[in-house]
């Protein structure tokens, strides 16, 4: 989480202030000074519904996330008057203003910082940081719980990110004008369906040798391309990839899997009648 953070800005230990009580903001104007937030690997697919999947690149150090600046957006997060209209609220939006930056301690209240000039802290109002023993209390034990969740994921995406920028297919965005002065060093980039369209299979191969989050970030972030403004989007990835390429990269790799001897029971989430539209669109028998 300490990519909420300006490079400046100064944190306490919440045991430092375990003697106030915890706010959390009861609105999300605070979102305006967020142009980028990191999300973590359970919520990777829902979050590109609704926000843009991006690399951030700070120092030459890569992380995933989301971006929330109206500023890249075709629709801004929060109204005039502070309300959430994104849809999906990040992990990162629920914690905040809480981060992670070390685990050295096995104390959730060492590991968890908050900046030192915060309104979030109160001596009266808000919610107990601990209860008797000097235990987290329930609601911060539960907030611990997301912001080690997103520190953990980016660990987890690290080699995701790695291989990414290995095969070349991340490019920046345009950047936005008026930002924040502490973000600009940052570079937020995203993956070139053209370039990912052109990948061979032996590339494709050794990304997947592993587990399938390289192909999973590179679809999230191909995917929520569409809830950026066009004038954002580089040249390259404004382009729609040629799909006859696509379909020659990715084809060998999906082919024949109706073939596999798996059993799937109904459910609410799963139809075996979706899935025989699809065996009988590429030509296979129905399920059984």
């Amino acid at each position: 989480m300490a990519e909420l953070a300006a490079h400046a800005e100064r944190y306490v230990t919440l045991r430092e202030v375990a003697h106030l009580n915890l706010r959390f903001p009861s609105s999300f104007g605070f979102v305006s000074e967020l142009p980028w937030v990191p999300v973590s690997v359970t919520e990777l697919h829902l979050t590109a519904h609704y926000f843009p999947i991006a690399i951030r690149l700070r120092d030459g150090v890569p992380s995933l996330g989301a971006i929330l600046s109206d500023q890249y957006l075709i629709r801004a997060p929060i109204t005039a008057t502070g309300d959430w209209q994104g849809g999906y609220q990040p992990i990162a939006l629920r914690s905040y203003p809480l981060r992670i930056s070390r685990i050295d301690s096995p104390d959730p209240l060492q590991q968890l910082e908050i900046p030192s000039d915060t309104e979030s802290l109160s001596p009266q109002d808000g919610v107990p940081i601990t209860e008797d023993g000097g235990r987290p209390s329930q609601v911060i034990a539960a907030a611990y719980k997301l912001v080690r969740l997103l520190h953990d994921s980016q660990r987890v995406l690290a080699p995701a990110l790695d291989h990414l920028l290995i095969a070349d297919l991340v490019i920046p965005l345009a950047g936005g004008q008026g930002e924040a002065r502490q973000h600009e060093a940052d570079i937020f980039c995203v993956v070139d369906g053209a370039r990912f369209a052109r990948l061979g299979n032996r590339a494709l191969a050794a990304m997947v040798r592993q587990n399938f989050l390289t192909i999973d970030v590179a679809i999230a972030s191909l995917f929520s391309q569409r809830m950026l403004l066009p004038r954002r989007l580089p040249q390259a990835a404004a382009a729609a990839p040629d799909v006859a390429v696509l379909a020659r990269s990715v084809g060998p790799m999906v082919y024949g899997l109706g073939d596999f001897q798996v059993a799937l029971d109904e459910g609410e989430l799963f139809s075996l009648d979706d899935l025989d539209a699809v065996h009988a669109s590429i030509g296979h028998p129905k399920s059984e």
